[in-house]
């Protein structure tokens, strides 16, 4: 894409409403000069000269939407301390509505402190990093206002877009309804992924961001280069044409029904497809007809069958063989 189409592609998104769920994280750093080794113990001595906050996690998401001017409403969870407050703060100055951030009594706000040290205020280097959190699920009762929350305003919005850290906020059942109600209200839903080899509890998620670490724990398979990611996603294809399209087309991550298994590695976890295939929309190429039943079709899971011009239900696929 040329930098002209880009800058189009960008002024035509207009200002989008986005609902941003997920873990939100307050950042900190603290800076300074090492300057020696502490008498108490053998250890840097770090003297501090400055402290930063920064949004973090979903947060850091909903920042970024809101430079590209998209309507943002967060719907996540802190806890009832000054970091708690300090976040929401942050992004209320940034121009999110969070009136969907919940306060949980239980828990404190996940805090990522980062110490950076200078030498001679030079060279700045992270020497220690200190997690505040709680992983645990969110209760049952805080789970089910969130999720009444939720589903009572998620048609007010153009996209859904959930940003999971296993902070205990993304639970497969608030998961499953949120993506239901979002495929349902014709909503597409873009997922950024924790690092798991089990994305079923993404299932129905019109497209998913892994990044490279995510997207090797995900497929079991080595990524060192384009090709192989589309290896990853759809390895019966013969190589000329996992070469050729990998070139034209995005890897969109998807996930099949239970119950189907992939017959060319162990790349399936608990009886869920967890490797991605492509959308070919009918007006483009086809791939080979060996495939095609596999290629799932828009949000709506729907795969191409033999012949057909357009997306319909199939249960069968050639790609993939029934999980014994």
């Amino acid at each position: 894409m040329q930098p002209t189409e880009l800058l189009a592609a960008l002024d035509a998104l207009g200002h989008p409403r986005a609902l941003v769920v997920g873990d939100l994280i307050l950042d900190r750093y603290t800076w300074g000069n090492a300057e020696r080794i502490s008498q108490e113990a053998p250890v840097l001595l770090l003297r501090a000269d400055r402290r930063e906050s920064r949004l973090g996690g979903a947060a850091n998401v909903c920042q970024m939407l809101r430079g590209l001017e998209a309507e943002v409403t967060v719907a996540g969870v802190v806890g009832s301390d000054d970091s708690g407050r300090e976040l929401r703060e942050m992004l209320s100055q940034t121009g999110v509505r969070c009136d969907m951030a919940l306060v949980d009594m239980s828990r404190p706000t996940t805090v990522k402190e980062r110490f950076i040290g200078r030498a001679a205020n030079k060279h700045p280097h992270q020497i220690l990093r200190v997690d505040s959190e709680v992983r645990e699920p969110l209760s049952s009762e805080l789970e089910a206002e969130f999720v009444r929350r939720l589903l009572s305003e998620i048609d007010r919005y153009d996209v859904v877009v959930i940003s999971d850290y296993a902070k205990g906020v993304c639970t497969p059942k608030l998961l499953r309804q949120v993506i239901d109600a979002a495929r349902a209200a014709g909503l597409p839903v873009v997922v950024d992924p924790v690092r798991t080899d089990d994305y079923s509890r993404y299932r129905g998620a019109t497209t998913m961001t892994p990044n490279r670490n995510e997207a090797e724990c995900a497929s079991g398979v080595k990524i060192n280069r384009p090709e192989d990611a589309f290896e990853a996603f759809c390895p019966r294809l013969p190589w000329r044409w996992r070469h050729n399209w990998s070139r034209r087309w995005q890897s969109v991550w998807r996930t099949s029904p239970a119950g189907w298994k992939s017959s060319t590695s162990a790349r399936c976890r608990s009886g869920v497809m967890t490797c991605g295939r492509i959308c070919w929309p009918s007006a483009n190429p086809r791939p080979p007809s060996a495939c095609r039943p596999k290629l799932w079709c828009d949000m709506w899971r729907r795969a191409v069958p033999e012949g057909s011009g357009s997306c319909s239900p199939t249960a069968a696929s050639t790609c993939c063989t029934s999980a014994t």
